[in-house]
């Protein structure tokens, strides 16, 4: 595998292919506005960036929909270091239910409380809302490190609340976010109804996670997704983050849990 993790493998299994199925998601047309403070360092086209951010946002509100909804459940050993990692993959996710109709209209302008520079980001934007949500359809995830060392091997349980097809997803810590599937992994894990209750990962006791770092610096980021669907729904594009998010959208949000995102370090 790329970069920072691998996979031992010592037995070849089957597995089994499906299609996608998709579902239609609600659309509604809004206009709105975000804005951006210009202090410290910031240059104006950070902060048209930031404020383009938060115009989706508030986009999102205007139709009922929020960023907790589609944001990342997170744990890190260094919150200040797994933020610009956090921030990403919330960005992809909103730009995936906001699609911009015209090009965002800037201006500059100055805060009415302290005076500062200001960025104001105004839009108009078609988002797309999914209202199916099932409460009883969730994952506890349990005993993932914030720290490994080169060569550690991850173990780690997933606990469903009602049976499900789990999909584990490992990122490495550059801006596209390229990784791999680690479960099931392909031609290695049967891809399985799981039941009800608590698993072990690996499943597969003739696999081994094992994590390496392969930069020079003192320690490497990576990144594990996992998520649960209560259909058989494969992954079949590279993987990255926009191309996760993609497929994550098209299920309906009653047919799948909500991402569970965990942000480690290795060191030598």
């Amino acid at each position: 595998m790329r970069n920072c993790f691998r996979i031992i493998m010592l037995v070849v299994l089957s597995v089994a292919c499906c299609q996608i199925s998709l579902f239609a998601q609600k659309k509604k047309t809004v206009e709105a506005e975000g804005t951006w403070e210009m202090h410290g360092d910031i240059t104006p086209n950070q902060a048209k960036e930031k404020a383009l951010f938060e115009a989706k946002k508030n986009a999102l509100a205007k139709v009922g929909e929020n960023v907790n909804s589609i944001s990342l459940l997170t744990t890190s050993s260094d919150q200040q270091q797994f933020t610009e990692d956090f921030s990403e993959l919330t960005t992809i996710s909103v730009d995936g239910k906001v699609r911009l109709l015209n090009e965002p209209d800037y201006a500059e302008t100055r805060s009415n409380i302290n005076g500062m520079r200001v960025m104001k980001a105004s839009i108009k934007a078609e988002v797309m809302m999914d209202d199916r949500f099932d409460p009883e359809f969730v994952l506890n995830v349990k005993d993932l490190q914030n720290v490994y060392r080169h060569n550690d091997e991850l173990s780690f349980s997933v606990e469903l609340f009602k049976d499900a097809y789990v999909r584990i997803f490992w990122f490495d810590n550059t801006l596209e976010g390229k990784g791999d599937i680690i479960y099931p992994f392909p031609n290695f894990d049967k891809d399985s109804l799981l039941p009800q209750g608590k698993h072990i990962f690996p499943i597969n006791k003739m696999l081994a996670y094992t994590v390496e770092k392969k930069n020079t610096e003192k320690t490497e980021k990576s990144i594990l997704i996992i998520v649960a669907t209560k259909r058989q729904i494969p992954f079949i594009n590279e993987v990255n983050y926009y191309n996760f998010f993609k497929w994550y959208q098209q299920i309906a949000g009653d047919e799948r849990t909500n991402i569970y995102c965990h942000g480690f370090l290795i060191y030598d």
